[in-house]
């Protein structure tokens, strides 16, 4: 594989999530979304040799090398994540090392990790599928009754916790949640950037994202920005 051949790397290109300013320090090429940076990264498979792999950022002087606009580098990542990484939620319960950051119990309806069954860059997941994030909903609820809320853990998961419609604003409670999180990352060795400082509500009916300060969205499903602005927000506010 010569990686300065965009038709060499073109089928091993996938979708990532990255912290924004992390993206603008290193070079990384990136699109924003509410306060994610999506990036393309090129995944290298050594199965036969360090029976391994990885993953290596695309920059801004790479998507100028190929010659390519980052739409469609991005195009090409967003396609081939949904190909070969299949979504999948895993209940809280059987995920390590959630549980004792989690709010008091009483407060949570249903909790899961979102990723891709191989968690390669599966923060990426509910980008390229947010159909799991409805799957979630349903296979909790039949009566319409919920709506998840998002929270951006890290670059490889999603979490997701399922509240009442109406009571978005009680997300708040997992702020400090994700406080923690982003706090036991830049104490970790491997130091890793937060990928979000924000805890997002979902909107099924329209696929996208909406920051609970109504200051950011992110439409889902697509790596454009094309979203209808709070939309979400306005319909709840005026049916309080």
């Amino acid at each position: 594989m010569d990686i300065r051949i965009y038709d060499h790397i073109k089928e091993n290109l996938i979708l990532g999530v990255k912290n924004i300013q992390e993206c603008k320090d290193k070079g990384i090429a990136y699109k924003e979304k509410g306060d994610f940076a999506l990036i393309p990264q090129v995944f290298i498979d050594t199965p036969n040799v360090y029976n391994e792999s990885f993953t290596i950022n695309v920059t801004q002087d790479m998507v100028n090398m190929w010659n390519k606009s980052l739409d469609d580098v991005l195009g090409d990542a967003y396609a081939n994540s949904k190909e070969r990484f299949r979504a999948c939620a895993i209940p809280i319960e059987n995920a390590a090392n959630f549980n004792e950051l989690m709010p008091d119990d009483n407060a949570i309806y249903k909790a899961y990790l979102i990723s891709n069954e191989s968690f390669v860059s599966g923060g990426s997941t509910i980008f390229y599928s947010p159909n799991i994030i409805d799957d979630v909903i349903k296979q909790n609820d039949n009566t319409g009754e919920h709506t998840a809320v998002i929270i951006p853990t890290g670059e490889n998961e999603t979490f997701c916790v399922l509240v009442e419609k109406g009571k978005e604003e009680d997300a708040y409670m997992y702020s400090d949640f994700l406080s923690e999180v982003n706090e036991e990352k830049k104490q970790s060795s491997s130091y890793s950037w937060p990928i979000s400082s924000e805890i997002y509500i979902y909107n099924s009916d329209e696929k996208n994202l909406i920051s609970l300060d109504m200051t950011k969205e992110c439409k889902l499903g697509t790596i454009s920005n094309d979203v209808e602005k709070m939309a979400f927000f306005r319909r709840t506010s005026s049916s309080r």
